[in-house]
């Protein structure tokens, strides 16, 4: 009973944690992207988060379906109150290198480099519309895992 309790308090730290960052690079994209800052929801922040390190830690899912999971809730579920769809994007490559580290019992995280510099090339507009259609469920979680795929996996 001891041990469940110790794994318990990781998981709330590890989610604490997870959210201080996500929070932070929120910001930072913000600021430099512009919009307006500040979290619309928090109790839904919460739930993006205790979802992702389930599947993490808990269900083990491949980091490209965390990733995905990460994107398309961040995008339909909008916990920041501006930005929603570049945090999405973002926040699912943190995501993608959070999994892929515990699955590989890494003890250093990637940046998020791949999707930072996206967010500076022309084709930004076709990728933000993809991630408009994922967000309004024109698009499958597949299609998100393909979009992702082909922006930042191996």
């Amino acid at each position: 009973m001891e041990i469940d309790k110790h794994i318990g308090e990781r998981i709330i730290k590890l989610e604490q944690q997870i959210k201080s960052r996500f929070i932070e690079i929120h910001n930072l994209i913000i600021e430099k992207t512009g919009g307006e800052l500040g979290i619309r929801s928090e109790s839904t922040l919460d739930f993006i988060i205790y979802n992702l390190v389930q599947d993490t830690v808990i269900k083990r899912l491949k980091p490209i379906d965390v990733a995905a999971n990460c994107l398309i809730f961040i995008s339909t579920r909008h916990p920041f109150s501006d930005g929603n769809k570049r945090s999405a994007l973002i926040l699912s490559e943190i995501s993608y290198n959070l999994a892929y580290a515990a699955e590989n019992k890494a003890t250093t995280l990637k940046p998020p480099e791949k999707t930072l510099l996206v967010l500076k090339q022309p084709e930004y507009a076709e990728i933000e519309n993809e991630i408009i259609l994922i967000a309004a469920k024109e698009k499958t979680k597949d299609d998100a895992k393909k979009l992702l795929t082909r922006l930042f996996c191996p």
